[in-house]
């Protein structure tokens, strides 16, 4: 197959070898598609390679004057207009640069620390090339309608979308035989809000009619968690809480959303299992785990479900603060017996990291939802981390949080490829704490017991 005929999901610009074989990195471990060039030049002449790229990393590092970084990014952005370009600025040159980046429709800025002594470049590439692109049933679109978003099809060969039903466009008969036999479509993840607005707007009520719209509100959590994640590790927003607070705040609406429209379901669990979405350690399960968090806290009346819910999106956050290597370890062992004893020390300081990540962005959580995050790993065997407390002072609702992500670690598919059905799931890891009674003590379990 020639090197057109694949799609490029990964490409960088840097004169770095360093910044350069970051990028091949990450590509080799998540079977990303990537191509790397010294110079915007170099782009420019071999565009026919980058069709469709969906991740563009410009490499900053080097970059003499205003000037020169204005022109380029121009350029990249004129030669790459759908694709989320990143800019990588060295730390001691991030408020020199910021006033020239901002004005360049640049999607994120990171800083060099950021790339090589975090993991955010991870979680960032694995949301814009694994789930730009969000799949839907093809029964949902009618004969005739018309939409606010375009669908698309996949094209498993050379693993391209095919848009085949633009924005506008009527869902005429012709269109619909040629999708005969195709059982899903895509829609884009940035036009989410749009899906959901129709989904909302269909009033079906029979049953297939209530999990579609309840999973559509699912997707839109974590479309809506993603951008708050962003908002907070983008170096071009630091010390901005604007952007933050109502992205912050939109998640809240939408969790709210999600947890009454699977109140109304008799099979919640299995929603949200059939529309989970994530491959980067814990941070992008979040929604999937959240969600779960909220549907457990509304049925054994254990807190308020969003307060919840937001905790569960943020617990993690801090993850992105590790260094690579402690999370590539984590990631491949599925555990942490592989890590070193300084490295398992700093694993350890994550939920911190993440309170401390929302306050240095100026996001003012909760305390309820301080306390929760803090104590989501922690244990009644005083085994957790990282503040050790006695048993009766961790919070029920965060071993909600902790049970949640231990089902959700048990539904998510191994290289076994084994799937148990999720109300096994639940049994199976209800019945394993409460003949260990390590994690959690015994009245949280009993409690949770007849609802999970």
């Amino acid at each position: 197959m020639s090197q057109n005929s694949l799609r490029i999901h990964f490409m960088s610009i840097a004169a770095s070898d360093k910044v350069a074989a970051r990028i091949s990195e990450i590509s080799s471990e998540f079977s990303y598609n990537s191509l790397s060039v010294k110079t915007v030049t170099e782009m420019a002449d071999r565009l026919a390679d980058f069709e469709d790229t969906p991740f563009c990393l410009y490499d900053a590092t080097a970059v003499a004057s205003e000037k020169v970084l204005m022109d380029q990014l121009l350029l990249i952005r004129k030669s790459l207009r759908e694709c989320f370009l990143c800019v990588v600025i060295p730390d001691e040159d991030l408020n020199k640069w910021m006033d020239v980046v901002k004005k360049t429709g640049v999607n994120l800025v990171l800083s060099t620390s950021d790339v090589f002594k975090r993991s955010r470049l991870e979680y960032v590439a694995s949301q814009i090339i694994r789930a730009s692109y969000i799949q839907v049933k093809t029964s949902e679109f009618p004969k005739d309608i018309l939409l606010e978003f375009s669908l698309f099809h996949l094209l498993p060969l050379n693993q391209r979308m095919l848009p085949v039903l633009p924005r506008g466009t009527a869902f005429a008969e012709a269109r619909m035989k040629k999708l005969e036999g195709i059982h899903e479509l895509f829609v884009k993840r940035d036009e989410l809000d749009k899906y959901k607005l129709y989904m909302d707007s269909r009033h079906d009520v029979s049953s297939g009619g209530l999990k579609a719209r309840a999973r559509a509100k699912f997707l839109s959590l974590s479309s809506g968690h993603s951008q708050l994640v962003f908002s907070l590790i983008d170096r071009a927003e630091q010390g901005s809480s604007k952007e933050s607070k109502w992205l912050y705040d939109r998640c809240e609406i939408l969790a709210k959303e999600l947890v009454m429209a699977l109140s109304g379901l008799s099979d919640a669990w299995e929603v949200v299992d059939n529309a989970s979405l994530g491959e980067f350690a814990s941070l992008e399960r979040a929604p999937t785990v959240a969600s779960y968090a909220g549907l457990l806290s509304l049925l054994s009346s254990i807190g308020q479900p969003v307060e919840v819910m937001m905790s569960a999106l943020l617990a993690d956050l801090g993850m992105l603060d590790l260094d690579p290597l402690i999370t590539k370890k984590i990631r491949i062992s599925q555990a942490l017996e592989k890590l070193e004893p300084a490295e398992i020390k700093e694993y350890h300081k994550h939920p911190q990291y993440s309170v401390q990540h929302c306050e240095e962005q100026n996001l003012a959580l909760k305390p309820g939802v301080q306390k929760i995050i803090l104590n989501t790993h922690e244990k009644v065997n005083k085994s957790g981390f990282p503040n050790k407390p006695p048993g009766d002072q961790i919070p029920f609702e965060s071993m909600i949080v902790q049970i949640c992500e231990m089902i959700d670690n048990a539904m998510v598919i191994r290289l076994s490829g084994n799937r148990m059905p999720i109300q096994d799931v639940r049994r199976q890891v209800l019945t394993q704490e409460m003949t260990k009674l390590e994690n959690f003590n015994y009245g949280f379990l009993d409690k949770i017991k007849p609802v999970i």
